[in-house]
């Protein structure tokens, strides 16, 4: 089975649901492929399940489908039966419709969730809400309980840091202060609250970063504070780093090149995704090249399965978009590894997903959580199918 979450590009409408589900549920059908779908505004969750070779076949045409992007995969192995044998695919639409609750589901069997699920009913006359939180939720819930007899204890969910929505925000000011007196008290606050690892990159050091870009854009900071703010979060990323250190339990398996567009000058996100692909097990480098001819000459000098170029993200890069095309093309020309999956991030990335076709990237990673499964899963395509210069979407 495959349970992956990921991103519309655009928020489907009704009649283009029905359409999905109609297409969907013919391929599924002919492939033996069962599962299920849930949509909230523009996010999708999807767990499917069936033999290996047509769970293959679908997940290659899922990954280059262009409609949607920041695919992370949640959870890929064999299961001893199926959870959804008699749904060739159910929609589950609604604004009240949880990807969250629904990714919780696969990691917790919480009494307290069970609770909101509610009892089952017949299938008549439901609701596709009712199919998600009287169905949908119960199965996967169920499916947890039966593997995680032999798994590490459960933490509850209510023990779960999160962020409070303005923390990235507060974070930034603190950065820009004239003296450094606050940001490593108010990082350690979060630490000694509970914050993991996972919350504080998406919910506070990412959120920060784009904040002091944006304080920028509104001229409430100078050249000057962004980069000193700038560079105080990447000391604050680097403690975290350290201070929440991570068991390697594999040699690494892949090798992934993390550079700058040459000259650029902001890292935050590299830093940032150098720490996410050695949490991962990846053999990882870092590089700072100050041209195109730098980053070739390593590029043709060492074999790396995927390069990743980071621009700021913290300023829009919209000018440099021409050039960091320029840049792909050369590096795939001049790298030892003539199927070299190539990423992007940055904050023109993040605001504008689409862009990364453009620049003949293959993929852009909205979150420096995403880099590492997005990668894996390209690479796992690329074994058995070509890689083209032109996308992620143009992967078949």
């Amino acid at each position: 089975m495959i349970a992956y979450r990921s991103v519309a590009v655009a928020t489907p409408t009704d009649d283009a649901l029905q359409q999905l589900l109609w297409r969907s549920r013919s391929r599924n059908s002919a492939s033996d492929i069962t599962g299920v779908l849930v949509c909230e505004g523009n996010a999708y969750f999807q767990w499917l399940e069936g033999p290996t070779e047509s769970l293959r076949r679908v997940w290659a045409s899922i990954v280059r489908d262009p409609r949607h992007h920041q695919i992370v995969v949640l959870r890929e192995e064999p299961i001893s039966a199926r959870v959804f044998k008699d749904w060739d695919l159910r929609i589950a639409v609604g604004e009240r419709v949880s990807i969250d609750a629904t990714v919780a589901a696969m990691e917790s069997s919480n009494t307290q969730l069970k609770r909101l699920v509610g009892k089952p009913k017949s299938h008549a006359d439901m609701s596709l809400e009712d199919v998600f939180t009287t169905i949908v939720l119960p199965r996967l819930i169920q499916v947890h309980a039966r593997d995680a007899r032999s798994a590490v204890p459960f933490t509850p969910t209510a023990s779960i840091w999160h962020a409070n929505a303005d923390c990235g925000a507060k974070l930034a000011g603190v950065l820009i202060a004239p003296r450094d007196m606050e940001s490593s008290s108010f990082v350690d606050s979060l630490l000694e609250q509970g914050a993991n690892f996972n919350a504080l990159y998406r919910e506070v050091f990412e959120p920060a970063q784009l904040q002091l870009g944006r304080l920028w854009d509104q001229d409430l900071c100078d050249d000057f504070r962004l980069t000193i703010g700038l560079a105080r979060l990447d000391m604050q990323i680097r403690r975290v780093n350290a201070a929440l250190p991570a068991e390697h339990l594999h040699k690494p398996m892949h090798s992934v090149l993390l550079s700058t567009q040459p000259q650029e000058p902001h890292c935050a996100g590299l830093v940032m995704s150098s720490e996410v692909f050695n949490r991962q097990g990846w053999d990882v480098m870092c590089h700072f090249p100050g041209n195109d001819q730098a980053l070739n000459s390593l590029l043709h000098s060492q074999w790396f399965d995927v390069l990743k170029l980071s621009q700021s993200g913290a300023l829009r890069r919209d000018s440099r978009l021409g050039s960091i095309q320029t840049t792909i093309d050369e590096a795939r020309a001049s790298s030892l590894n003539p199927a070299l999956i190539v990423m992007v991030d940055g904050r023109t990335f993040a605001e504008r997903p689409h862009i990364y076709r453009a620049v003949h990237a293959n993929a852009a990673s909205l979150s420096a959580l995403d880099a590492a499964p997005i990668a894996e899963r390209l690479l796992e395509i690329s074994r058995s199918v070509a890689v083209t210069p032109v996308g992620l979407a143009e992967v078949s």
